[in-house]
């Protein structure tokens, strides 16, 4: 199972619903986004509970007080958007995903999403850019 591919199949048109310019860009920048976001809840598990339990997820809730890192994201995977449309369309997503991810899993706990994240890695470790490695790495 491709969850990346699947991903930009079910969320971003949901992100991308209401948007009227850089359309192309946005998803582009989902596309690199999902491997990333894959890796991180994979890496921290608890960021799962964290995310689903937080009424507007944020790429700050992903990131705590790590500044520098979330900074390097969003420069890396930017192209050419303004810094708060960047994070806007980011942080769009981030729901959206989590519900795919339980749907797939067959529900929302932390465990079963875990389990199709670590029985799925390939889909995403494959496609990780090098810089998201590093900062995966910082989390």
């Amino acid at each position: 199972m491709n969850l990346v591919n699947i991903l930009k199949e079910r969320v971003t048109p949901i992100v991308l619903k209401e948007t009227t310019t850089h359309v192309i860009e946005k998803g582009n920048i989902l596309a690199t986004f999902y491997p990333f976001f894959l890796s991180a809840l994979k890496a921290r598990p608890d960021l799962i509970s964290t995310l689903q339990n937080s009424l507007n997820p944020r790429l700050v809730d992903i990131f705590h007080s790590n500044f520098a890192a979330k900074d390097h994201l969003l420069q890396a995977i930017n192209l050419g958007l303004p810094q708060h449309e960047l994070e806007a369309t980011l942080n769009q997503s981030i729901t959206p995903t989590l519900a795919v991810l339980g749907d797939l899993a067959g529900s929302d706990s932390k465990q079963d999403i875990l389990y199709l994240l670590e029985k799925n890695s390939d889909s995403f470790t494959s496609v990780l850019a090098p810089w998201a490695k590093s900062i995966v790495g910082t989390l």
